[in-house]
């Protein structure tokens, strides 16, 4: 969903800057947050999962 979420944006963004006769400003906002808020989730989400990783690979490795 981030990555479909990031292309829309960025092809909203494309049309904006080559003159669109619609103004798209009103709904980039939204999703320009909605993207951001996501990608910190993401972002803050890395070091959990490489501690399970991790976990996991000292499980396996005592095998």
């Amino acid at each position: 969903a981030l990555s479909g979420l990031q292309f829309l944006l960025n092809r909203m963004q494309m049309l904006q800057e080559n003159g669109s006769k619609f103004s798209l400003s009103d709904q980039l906002d939204p999703l320009l947050s909605l993207v951001c808020s996501w990608q910190k989730m993401e972002f803050d989400s890395w070091p959990v999962l490489l501690d399970e990783v991790q976990y996991q690979y000292d499980i396996n490795a005592a095998k």
